[in-house]
């Protein structure tokens, strides 16, 4: 049936968040073909209905599609600028961390004007849905960060990098201890360990740990980088081997985005 195989072959190329369009050899015809196949473009609920005093009511997921969640002092910032540059990118200018403080609604209000255009999903001139993204290294490693991240953003792509641990320290030490100039940040021998002792997580509140004044945030337990990593439930995590290896108390939140 000729009808359906059209529809079927359709429905790839455009799909209700406005999928990008079909590829084809790039010439200026083909380009006003892909313009006029989608026009108009799927219509998305006002603000007002999705977001309701602070409360998100309704699916949000469509707003971003890739964030940037760990880790600091990895390149986050030169990854934000970078995957800014393309026409078909909204990246936040900055740290846009409000999942991890429970606040969603925050990454809706940021992004809704972004990504849609006259209550329709906004198109690049080449016919490219807009795609949001952000920027926030802390968020693998707080506790309701990756919780909120599988509720409300599931389809979300995660982008995660890493360095050589040690290398790491030093350079989120220095960055402290230059941020927090003149006031003294702890000898490294004193950051040994946790952040936090009374978490696994980091601590994103009025936290301060007695025992180690002037930081919260700067320990080695942060340079495991395959602790926060095995939060994804990317793999089975059902071997002795592996379960040692991967021996702490953060919460495992499989994610349906890569």
């Amino acid at each position: 049936d000729e009808e359906v195989l059209f529809e079927e072959e359709w429905s790839q190329y455009h799909s209700p968040l406005g999928e990008d369009l079909a590829s084809t050899d790039g010439s200026a015809a083909d380009a006003a073909v892909r313009q006029d196949a989608v026009t108009p473009c799927p219509e998305v609920p006002p603000l007002s209905e999705l977001v309701q005093e602070e409360e998100v009511h309704g699916d949000i997921s469509w707003m971003v599609d890739f964030a940037i969640i760990g880790n600091p002092k990895c390149g986050t910032t030169f990854l934000m600028h970078w995957l800014s540059r393309p026409d078909d990118t909204a990246v936040y200018n900055g740290e846009l961390c409000s999942l991890s403080h429970e606040k969603p609604h925050e990454v809706a209000g940021t992004f809704y004007d972004q990504v849609t255009d006259s209550g329709r999903i906004a198109l690049t001139n080449e016919g490219h849905r807009i795609k949001g993204g952000l920027k926030c290294p802390k968020e693998i490693s707080t506790e309701r960060g990756l919780e909120n991240w599988s509720r409300f953003f599931p389809e979300t792509k995660f982008i995660i990098s890493t360095r050589h641990p040690v290398e790491w320290f030093q350079s989120f030490y220095n960055y402290h201890a230059v941020g927090k100039w003149p006031e003294p940040v702890p000898h490294p021998n004193d950051l040994i360990g946790a952040c936090y002792d009374e978490s696994p997580y980091l601590c994103i509140d009025d936290c301060e740990p007695e025992e180690r004044p002037g930081n919260s945030k700067l320990c080695t337990d942060r340079a495991n980088f395959h602790h926060s990593l095995s939060r994804l439930g990317k793999t089975p995590m059902n071997t002795p081997e592996e379960l040692q290896l991967l021996d702490h108390d953060m919460s495992i939140v499989p994610q349906k985005g890569k």
